[in-house]
């Protein structure tokens, strides 16, 4: 099914908004709240763009209504908090994660479609739950309002600078949307171990950790908070869907599944009191319970009355037989994360920069060796400048989509086809800036210009994780097995900038991940044969010669396939096991030694964190000396290790072929 003419979704949302927004009137009060920003937090409900700019943009026919082409949202048009944001007079919110042409002057949009108040062990890709639960969103507003007051002060009288930015004394004036919940009961009913007693007895701590989040903010300043409750699930047609013959009771008169429809009705209940309960304990704010549930359910109820069609169908895409297409076929199911602390970064930038370890990594050197700016982060959407280019680069990052989140084991939710995605979209929206900011070169030099794509250098390290999660998870036989289908993988990445103009390409094959320090904090005491001449894992470090020698030939194959790519392939094992064997006398440290934490037999406090150890509090802080650490956190190298191994590869002599990054550019 195609989406219809009539534009069924814009309606119902326009609908709903002015319900919600007409309670105003009902109550009877003529002073109207101007608030000069909003801040929203939600899931798909309310998600402008943030799902859509870091991973899979929305297809169209997504957002023609209104927009006339795909603008972030899961809809035809306007969301309820496009609404919100009309009634005050201010513009549509920019979404957090979207660090290209936005603008949050007047507040900004944390919400990501599949977001919960819990976090989640389900993976985005195979249930569709955002890895940007609630408390997450909470850290990037504090980020946010931290860098904003930073970078307003820094701008002084700049105004195209800081026309860009709330101004700090706002941040307290504004109005906090919530509008979150339905995918943490979502996820108990498709949990085949939930029973109906066990999610309803889950609901009290969501309500604990919604709390939590809410008295994060008033903490912040935040005193205007307008919360919404969750909405029937059970008339989703989405929910429907698989539905045969039910029993009767299993739907209402609505035709919506009753027990869903109940659940939600409990989880509204406790919401509701949860409020009140805040109400009491944070008393200079003004906190709103927003019925959604009961203006979503009169709607539904009565919808051929004001002049909708069939309640549960649905407008776009198509489910019949046991066949769903997605509206627009979107493949999807459905500075991101905390701050990296202190002591990071002050070996060199005097404070936390985003990078994991004490200053500067190897990607930094390259900048600058060949004379350009260190690069901003995709995912950073504050100050950034990507004049002269940008790093997708996330910590924990695997080649091979995961099926794990970052709250287990640190494992990135982008990974590197994802990364490609976000270049492809950066790619195409930098054209659409650039000639649009034809007559601004405030903004233009901000942006790469367009010609610029296919002289620039692409580099690619990544790989070690992919050896981590299979050392974890696989034999070392299913592991083996596994390693073309990773290297395959990678080349897709280069196959795909190639396509997109990118001509020259240097990739890092994976450094000796035996030498880790972080292998033996819960194993005091190898076997001799457990480690090698160094001390290093021996296994993992033969797995990692093996994933470099099928990478090689790899990259021999793709100057075949890529005629006109010139392809470095970069030996930064050689490089680091040089290092760490001949440590001493390079002025370095015990390699196998941490420089930052806390790691004394089985008590570890890790780099820039806090915990009791034995009654006492101990802070993860760093070495005296980190310029001789070779190891700054144990996973990550020092600044001063990072200084050493890029001194080496780029110069070219652990390089195939032997050139010079500076030559990168040519063809041998």
């Amino acid at each position: 099914m195609g989406i219809t003419t009539n534009s069924a979704r814009f309606i119902f949302v326009s609908f709903l908004a002015t319900w919600v927004l007409g309670v105003e009137e009902v109550n009877g009060d003529s002073v109207h709240c101007k608030y000069p920003a909003i801040f929203n937090f939600g899931d798909s409900n309310s998600d402008t763009g943030s799902i859509s700019a870091a991973f899979f943009p929305r297809p169209a026919p997504n957002g023609v209504t209104f927009f006339h082409s795909p603008a972030g949202r899961v809809g035809d048009g306007r969301l309820i908090v496009d609404f919100i944001a009309k009634y005050f007079g201010l513009p549509y919110l920019s979404p957090y994660l979207d660090s290209f042409g936005t603008k949050f002057r007047h507040g900004a949009n944390f919400a990501t479609g599949g977001a919960t108040i819990r976090r989640s062990n389900d993976s985005l890709f195979i249930s569709g739950i955002s890895p940007f639960p609630f408390d997450i969103q909470t850290v990037q507003y504090s980020n946010l309002k931290n860098r904003t007051t930073m970078l307003y002060t820094q701008a002084k009288r700049n105004s195209d600078i800081r026309k860009n930015f709330p101004r700090p004394k706002d941040f307290s004036k504004s109005l906090f949307i919530v509008d979150i919940g339905q995918n943490d009961l979502a996820a108990g009913f498709r949990n085949m171990m939930m029973t109906k007693e066990k999610l309803v007895a889950e609901i009290p701590d969501l309500m604990n950790l919604f709390s939590l989040g809410i008295q994060f903010l008033y903490q912040q300043g935040a005193r205007t908070f307008w919360i919404h409750n969750t909405g029937p699930i059970g008339c989703l047609p989405s929910t429907l869907f698989d539905v045969r013959n039910p029993v009767p009771g299993f739907l209402d008169g609505n035709g919506c599944i009753k027990s869903r429809n109940d659940m939600a009705k409990e989880f509204n209940r406790q919401l509701k009191r949860k409020v009140s309960e805040l109400k009491a304990q944070l008393p200079f704010a003004a906190l709103t319970y927003v019925d959604m549930y009961a203006a979503k359910y009169s709607l539904i109820s009565n919808a051929k009355k004001l002049g909708f069609y069939e309640n549960l169908n649905i407008c776009c895409g198509s489910f019949k037989d046991g066949v769903r297409k997605y509206c627009g076929n979107n493949i999807l199911k459905n500075a991101a994360f905390e701050p990296i602390p202190a002591p990071y970064g002050e070996g060199f930038f005097h404070k936390p920069s985003g990078r994991d370890c004490d200053g500067r990594l190897i990607v930094d050197f390259i900048a600058e060796r060949i004379g350009l700016p260190y690069l901003s982060a995709y995912l950073n959407s504050l100050g950034t400048n990507y004049r002269h280019g940008a790093n997708f680069a996330t910590g924990g990052s695997t080649i091979r989509r995961p099926n794990e989140t970052i709250y287990e084991y640190g494992i990135s939710p982008f990974s590197l086809d994802m990364q490609i995605v976000q270049f492809n979209q950066f790619k195409a929206r930098t054209k659409e800036l650039y000639e649009r900011a034809a007559k601004t070169p405030s903004e233009r030099s901000k942006l790469p210009n367009p010609d610029e794509f296919s002289k620039a250098l692409y580099t690619f390290d990544i790989g070690q994780n992919d050896l981590s999660v299979g050392f974890r998870k696989l034999s070392s036989e299913q592991l083996l097995a596994a390693l073309p289908d990773i290297v395959n993988q990678l080349a897709k990445a280069v196959q795909n900038i190639y396509q997109q103009g990118g001509r020259s390409f240097w990739i890092h094959n994976t450094g000796p991940i035996g030498c880790l320090p972080v292998n033996f904090f819960y194993n005091l005491n190898p076997p001799p044969d457990f480690v090698d001449q160094y001390g290093c894992v021996k296994t993992q470090n033969e797995m990692a010669v093996e994933f470099n020698k099928k990478l090689k030939e790899r990259v021999i194959k793709l100057r075949t396939e890529l005629p006109e790519a010139a392809i470095t392939y970069v030996d930064v094992y050689a490089a680091k096991t040089g290092m760490i064997g001949n440590a001493k006398a390079q002025g370095f440290t015990d390699p196998l030694k941490v420089c930052c934490g806390y790691h004394v037999k089985y008590d570890h406090v890790w780099c820039g964190t806090k915990s009791l150890v034995n009654g006492s509090a101990v802070f993860g802080s760093a070495c005296e000396n980190p310029s001789t650490a070779i190891s700054w956190d144990g996973v990550h190298y020092s600044q001063a290790a990072n200084q050493w191994v890029a001194n080496r590869i780029l110069n070219g002599s652990l390089t195939d072929p032997p050139i010079p990054i500076t030559q990168a550019c040519k063809r041998h």
